[in-house]
């Protein structure tokens, strides 16, 4: 791995790609997209919690402890592989975002200029 922090950029850009799944339902049929967006939101809560369960991975990794490297090197990346860098677990955040992006667009009166001078 080149650099470590490059795994966001790779997660964020899965998530813009697939954002108009959300989005398009949200615009032209609300309830549609609250429904599409919710079942995303238990289908990534559910991956989740099974992921936990079936490789028994504490609720951090920093339970791993400050010795994980040598101790439980492979558990420990086998969290990092499954929990911490996949982009299906880290989409609730992004689906949250979008849905509040989309109340605050509907519901408040929010003037953005284009263009802005300092």
């Amino acid at each position: 791995m080149c650099m470590g922090h490059t795994w966001y950029l790779a997660a964020d850009m899965q998530m813009f790609v697939l954002t108009p799944i959300i989005l398009i339902p949200l615009a032209l049929y609300p309830v549609a997209g609250w429904i599409v967006a919710i079942v995303l939101l238990i289908l990534s809560t559910a991956g989740n919690v099974i992921m936990v369960y079936e490789n028994n991975f504490p609720p951090t990794f920093t339970a791993f402890g400050d010795d994980a490297v040598i101790s439980n090197e492979d558990k420990a990346l086998n969290y990092y592989t499954h929990m911490y860098y996949a982009a299906w677990i880290r989409c609730q955040i992004y689906i949250m975002g979008i849905l509040v992006g989309w109340v605050l667009q509907k519901y408040k009166n929010i003037k953005i200029n284009t263009v802005c001078f300092y």
